[in-house]
């Protein structure tokens, strides 16, 4: 019997771990398979041979994603046939792995693996305990769908690794998203995202039943929580948000977790302001961003946004899009810059002394709410070929819809004069995620009319 604790107290439920039968057929020497071609009848695969699936069907036809895993005999790797690539498989049944493999999606737009509704999606059986992890890459889990046990999306008897992969849409009695079992499976998160998973009973979202690593992956908007790490094991959380999975209910059971890095919560049951970074993530909602699966992308406002300025251990996000020297926490790394544009209109005013001059413009941002200055420029070139000059700083709150700026001049030497001039303007003191922005031309100084 295995037991799941939710934070208000610990509920026992009963899982049936069912003995799991061999799913290999033998084959003839051929590496790789690539289907069509008929099944082979003694299998002779060996470690990190790749057999492509070429068929999107749930069932056990030749090429499809089913058909693949009955032909590995361990340490394969299955990859999905280009013309594949962004393709729904929905399974007629759970999709048994009882071997160590890899399963790997299109790096671009990825495959989503459903359950359609009628069960769960992965099963992850016992396998060598000295082998590495059965790794899902670049994939979506959505679909499962579980009256009383946990692990709709998947259950793992086994070590399991998810690497550029969402688990997302699932719903179960017990832990929705993601079970591992007592004494068996250790489980590792890396650039992966766990989102609006539902449980029925209100557990948390995943269930370690041994050690759970997360490194830069986000856990977010699951109903019944986020994860529940285990007692005996504990886990690491390494750069990654775990927020808004109910109420004070983003983990449970920490006092094993060990921290790498800066992770985020906007409650303190994943630690305190010692160990984490609390907040409000202001995540936006689960979309394609890009990428093999989807993602919340991070806002400039986020805190977790650009919140590791030592950079990440991992080079890219779960979109495979690089990470920069302030990097982003979480599985989404933000390299959407704040585009400014700026104007300068063809006519400014002068005084009758030439003691200043009043330069006017606009700016238009991408987004709405960045602060920051234009610096303003003003040169004007006499007949005797002297150069007066002058510069002024305006303070703006950039939206998406230009804003007029208005600044005046002063001459750091001389006399503005009626005539023609040169003017320039130049973002300045600009957050992080804003692109300089600029803009000259040249301009005539009038002295208005009374």
């Amino acid at each position: 019997m295995y037991r799941f604790t939710s934070r208000a107290a610990r509920w026992p439920l009963a899982l049936i771990v069912t003995t799991l039968t061999a799913l290999g057929a033998c084959a003839d020497e051929q590496r790789p398979i690539t289907a069509p071609a008929a099944q082979p009848n003694k299998p002779s695969l060996a470690v990190g041979d790749v057999i492509t699936v070429t068929n999107a069907k749930g069932g056990t036809d030749p090429g499809t994603l089913r058909w693949a895993v009955t032909q590995a005999t361990g340490g394969e790797i299955i990859r999905f046939d280009a013309r594949l690539a962004g393709s729904t498989i929905t399974l007629d049944s759970t999709l048994v792995i009882n071997k160590q493999l890899t399963i790997e999606g299109p790096a671009d737009r990825g495959i989503t693996i459903s359950g359609g509704g009628k069960g769960r999606v992965i099963d992850v059986a016992a396998t060598d305990p000295t082998q590495p992890a059965t790794t899902l890459r670049n994939l979506s889990i959505t679909g499962g769908k579980l009256t009383i046990e946990g692990g709709a999306g998947i259950r793992a008897s086994s070590a399991l690794r998810l690497e550029h992969t969402t688990v997302w849409g699932n719903e179960a009695g017990g832990p929705p998203a993601i079970l591992t079992i007592v004494g068996y499976g250790r489980l590792t998160l890396v650039n992966s995202t766990v989102s609006g998973n539902t449980s029925t009973a209100g557990y948390q979202a995943i269930f370690a039943g041994e050690d759970a690593t997360l490194i830069n992956s986000t856990v977010a908007y699951n109903s019944g929580g986020g994860i529940h790490f285990s007692e005996f094991q504990g886990g690491v959380l390494q750069s990654s948000i775990i927020a808004n999975n109910g109420v004070n209910n983003n983990c449970f059971n920490t006092e094993g977790v060990m921290y790498a890095g800066t992770s985020l919560s906007n409650d303190l049951t994943c630690g305190d302001s010692t160990v984490m970074l609390i907040g409000d993530a202001k995540l936006e909602a689960l979309r394609d961003n890009g990428g093999p699966s989807m993602t919340h992308a991070v806002t400039p406002v986020s805190p977790a946004f650009n919140a590791l300025p030592g950079g990440c251990s991992v080079a890219v996000d779960q979109r495979y899009k690089p990470r920069d020297a302030y990097c982003d926490i979480g599985a989404f790394e933000s390299t959407d810059s704040t585009i400014t544009t700026i104007t300068i209109e063809r006519v400014a005013s002068v005084t009758p002394t030439g003691s200043s001059a009043f330069v006017k413009g606009t700016v238009k941002c991408s987004r709405n709410g960045d602060q920051f200055g234009v610096l303003v420029q003003v040169q004007q070139k006499g007949p005797d070929k002297t150069v007066v000059s002058g510069s002024g700083t305006v303070n703006v709150t950039c939206t998406t819809t230009a804003q007029p700026w208005s600044v005046v001049i002063l001459p750091s030497a001389g006399a503005f004069k009626n005539g023609n001039a040169a003017a320039s303007a130049a973002t300045q003191q600009t957050p992080s995620w804003v692109a300089p922005g600029a803009a000259s031309r040249s301009i005539k100084l009038v002295v208005p009319t009374i």
